[in-house]
């Protein structure tokens, strides 16, 4: 069980490496997605502990610069069109993240992406002769900084290289992953194309280890095909249902297989289910309130500030179904679908369902509270669902929200483009400026539609890097919906923001996201202009050749003080000095792990090709290119040996 208040270290201690692996690639799914917290991942691959020094290391552009720089083109993450939270802090990084995501809807045209997985292949650091790792993590949680009560399941296994054959019940797993570029919106990258082809692949010859309990276990993937999933028997002599999310139907269905039922959900699902169906439950739980932070991780809420979640943000969000048979006989399934209708018939959705004993995975043992083992069990964070009177609900506002919700989905399955032109003709790249047309793309077979706005709707959309004050109307009745003027270079990215108001009368909602589109046009070197941006004198330069050649192995403390480190420098930030630790960094790093150079040596290229070369510290080509010279020897050594 994922707590609020330790959800984030608990992930990333989940997605770092094993000791002697680096991440080779990622593929990861969500439904709702925030770009900061997803700019934070890579820190989870890296050195450095993603809590020390109260978040600091979150909020240093630094060190975002050197996590996202090492995993962009290896890390794939795939969400739901429509589903990307407003950020409110302009963050230059996000540069880095338009590759890495990628927009889908499903089959279904009224289900949504829903699935919480992460796919991780490791590759040895240290022993080339070791295996292959792998990790799956199949989670109810989103990529967002949500402080909610959530569910994670973790499975390690090893690359069968020699494997001729595949293990069976893999398939599944490895078809869902080969699947998730065909619900792309957009084209995606051909090195996406390329990880997602090696995970798919390769992970129908793990052999995934049972996390601790003598269980088997199934891949289930839902909804790929638009088809209804059932995944339960017809009869079962108790089970228990935990979701946030519920409906009548589905509750009243399940209910029918069982003679004893249990619900856990959120107080505000369970008083919208009828009494009828309720009373087919021997006991219905919602969370306590005590059990949902006040003022939570002031990290986290911090953090969360800088974007507009699109969903609640606390509360209970795990998700579990639980059928026992027999005392030898249960049936687990955990991962992101709700007990609803819509989850089961269309929506994508992904479970991993366990058989196995009572005893280990039955109701009682997760309902049960231990007084000494330290765990948190689901009985000490409920109290029995007790009815109260709701408040009478605004029918004009629900119907301003639903329709507002419409529009956002329509406007997340349009196939736009972004496409740039020149305005101005500066000599210096940096200070142009460009004109941004938003274009409706016609399919293979049809020419493009159009939107055509009511007079109660209006969308207005900006570019993430600006602020939205900036933003300019979207226009009915054409294949160029909107046109954002004199876009700086730094101002250049390929993430916009909309905002759908519908108004009746004095009433009005309005509902924000944003949109990956693909950026036509583009300088080729935004990236490292982007990275010329943050390393604006040789002070940060320095400190940041240092986080490059920093130890995997060094403790994350240490590691937080090398973050904090500063190297002197005059009043123009130009270093007095180098340090002698850059040099024996240098040396360390040719012979325990060469891999690093080659990342010092793309910093040295990237400068040099935005003619910024004089941002390296005074004397650093004088220790660089021997040190760079035998790098290179030793990779020629490795292949012709």
């Amino acid at each position: 069980m994922l707590d609020p208040q330790r959800d984030r270290r608990q992930l990333f201690d989940a997605l770092r490496p094993p000791a002697g692996y680096r991440l080779d690639r990622a593929v990861g799914t969500t439904y709702s997605l925030d770009l900061l917290a997803l700019l934070t991942v890579p820190l989870a691959y890296t050195v450095w502990d993603g809590e020390a020094q109260q978040g600091e290391l979150l909020r240093d552009p630094l060190a975002l610069l050197h996590g996202i720089r090492q995993v962009a083109d290896r890390l794939a993450l795939f969400c739901q069109a429509g589903q990307i939270s407003v950020p409110r802090a302009n963050q230059r990084l996000f540069a880095y993240l338009e590759q890495t995501v990628v927009e889908v809807t499903p089959r279904h045209k009224d289900g949504v992406f829903h699935p919480k997985v992460w796919l991780l292949r490791y590759a040895p650091s240290e022993n080339e002769s070791d295996s292959i790792r792998y990790r799956l993590l199949c989670l109810s949680r989103n990529l967002t900084f949500d402080q909610s009560w959530d569910t994670m399941l973790v499975l390690d296994g090893v690359y069968q290289a020699q494997r001729k054959v595949a293990y069976s019940r893999n398939h599944p797993l490895g078809d869902f992953i080969a699947a998730l570029p065909g619900l792309a919106i957009s084209p995606v990258t051909p090195a996406i194309k390329e990880t997602v082809a090696k995970l798919s692949d390769e992970v129908r010859r793990v052999a995934f280890e049972t996390p601790g309990w003598d269980a088997n276990f199934e891949f289930i993937p839902m909804g790929l095909t638009g088809r209804h999933s059932r995944p339960f028997r017809q009869t079962m002599r108790r089970q228990l249902i935990v979701s946030p999310f519920v409906d009548d139907y589905f509750l009243k269905e399940m209910a029918t297989r069982s003679p004893h039922n249990i619900l856990i959900s959120r107080l505000e699902s369970v008083m919208a289910v009828s009494p009828a169906v309720l009373a087919r439950f021997a006991s219905v739980y919602v969370l306590d309130p005590t059990a949902v932070p006040e003022t939570g991780d002031a990290e986290a809420e911090s953090l969360q500030a800088d974007s507009q979640p699109l969903s609640p943000s606390s509360g209970l969000h795990a998700k579990l179904f639980v059928s026992e048979y027999s005392r030898s006989r249960v049936e687990l399934f955990t991962g992101s679908a709700n007990a609803t209708t819509a989850a089961f018939t269309k929506n994508v959705e992904f479970l991993v369902k366990f058989t196995g004993w009572g005893s280990e995975i039955g109701i009682d043992k997760l309902l049960v509270a231990s007084q000494d083992d330290g765990q948190v069990r689901l009985l000490d964070l409920l109290q029995d669902f007790k009815p109260t009177a709701a408040a009478e609900p605004d029918a004009l506002q629900e119907a301003l929200e639903k329709l507002a919700n419409q529009w956002q989905r329509r406007l997340a399955r349009l196939p736009l483009t972004a496409r740039l032109a020149s305005r101005s003709t500066s000599t210096a790249d940096a200070e142009a400026t460009f004109d941004v047309t938003l274009e409706i793309q016609p399919d293979e077979t049809a020419a493009a539609e159009r939107l055509h706005l009511p007079d109660d709707v209006q969308i207005r959309c900006w570019p993430i890097t600006l602020r939205p004050e900036a933003a300019v109307p979207v226009v009915s009745d054409s294949q160029t919906i909107a046109t954002v003027q004199g876009l700086s270079y730094a101002a250049l990215t390929a993430f916009f923001a909309f905002a759908v108001t519908v108004a009746r009368g004095e009433n009005q909602h309005t509902t924000r996201f944003v949109r990956n589109l693909p950026l036509i046009g583009a300088p080729d070197d935004r990236q490292e202009q982007v990275l010329r941006a943050l390393l604006d004198n040789q002070q940060q330069t320095l400190r940041y050749l240092l986080f490059l050649l920093a130890d995997s192995e060094v403790p994350s403390a240490d590691s937080a003080a090398l973050f904090q480190m500063q190297t002197p420098a005059d009043g123009q930030g130009r270093a007095l000095s180098l340090p002698v630790d850059l040099f024996e960094s240098l040396v360390r790093a040719l012979y325990q792990d060469p891999a690093r150079l080659d990342q010092v040596h793309k910093l040295y290229t990237d400068l040099q090709k935005t003619g910024d070369a004089d941002l390296l510290p005074d004397g650093f080509e004088v220790i660089w290119q021997p040190v760079w010279q035998a790098r290179q020897q030793l990779r020629t050594e490795e292949k012709d040996p």
